[in-house]
């Protein structure tokens, strides 16, 4: 197949290959919270996980993909931005977009929880059409990432492919030059 239809199958495959973006993953050291919204997002067609500590939260996302966490902030023990953070440091976890709820209201606490990696942050009480529009930029942001990780992906194969095929023509040109040489008849 020649390479510039190979580009078009592989980018018309990727482009393609996109999955749905419907994983939630709820935070919250209260039960009450945490059923109360993973109902709402139920609702709305999420499939929704629940965890009530950082570190439940942390071990379902080892062996989930999570698209959306939504997490608290005042937690005890690990706090919501020590589980942003500790989240974002796995090698392990794909990108998933992270939302911290809290009642702090600060442009300082606002500052603190995005440099802390999240992605977005509410005050509580949360607005339902707030919360639902930024869920939906936040699938559409994830959806992106993941649809540029395949891609990049793909590149990487093609220029491993294309290495491999200048090495083979490297290797039968220098072949040819020698068989060449070798018919030519020396000087004397």
């Amino acid at each position: 197949m020649p390479l510039t239809d190979y580009l078009r199958s592989a980018a018309r495959d990727s482009s393609t290959a996109v999955t749905s973006v419907r994983r939630v993953l709820v935070v919250d050291d209260s039960r009450a919270q945490c059923r109360t919204l993973a109902s709402l997002l139920t609702r709305w067609g999420y499939e929704v996980h629940e965890a009530y500590s950082a570190d439940q939260a942390l071990a379902i996302s080892r062996n989930l993909t999570i698209d959306l966490i939504i997490s608290d902030w005042i937690m005890p023990g690990t706090t919501g931005l020590e589980l942003c953070a500790a989240y974002r440091a796995s090698a392990e976890n794909a990108y998933a977009y992270f939302v911290v709820l809290t009642s702090k209201q600060s442009v300082s606490d606002v500052a603190e929880a995005l440099e802390a990696g999240a992605d977005d942050f509410l005050t509580k009480p949360v607005d339902r059409a707030e919360l639902r529009a930024r869920l939906i930029a936040g699938e559409r942001i994830v959806r992106m990432q993941r649809d540029l990780s395949r891609k990049n992906e793909l590149l990487n194969t093609t220029i491993g492919n294309l290495n491999a095929a200048h090495e083979a023509l490297r290797r039968d040109l220098t072949e040819a030059r020698r068989f060449q040489q070798s018919l030519v008849p020396e000087r004397r």
